[in-house]
């Protein structure tokens, strides 16, 4: 991630660093790279608008995967690996009702 303040870039830098510390810090990083993935994909037919903020949404999710990397090279599977370990785990509470 990079700002046009050096000092600023060190800071925000440090900040991800301090969420990725934690299991509740890397579920909400991990939740927010999800929101910003398109379910059915980025291009929609005819429909330039869509399509336009669908590229827009997915780039959001390459920028902050980047910003991840950057702060910890090992973070994104770790989030992935520990994001599918709390859905199966939900799934089995709820299978259990």
């Amino acid at each position: 991630m990079r700002t046009n303040n050096e000092k600023l870039d060190k800071k925000l830098l440090n900040n991800m660093r301090e969420l990725l510390k934690t299991p509740a810090g890397r579920a909400v990083l991990y939740y927010f790279i999800l929101l910003c993935v398109p379910p059915d994909g980025v291009f929609c037919g005819e429909d330039t608008h869509k399509t336009a903020y669908n590229c827009g949404l997915a780039a959001m999710a390459e920028m902050i995967k980047e910003f991840v990397k950057e702060a910890n090279k090992t973070a994104l599977a770790q989030m992935e690996n520990e994001w599918n370990s709390m859905v199966t785990s939900l799934e089995n509470e709820q299978s259990e009702i």
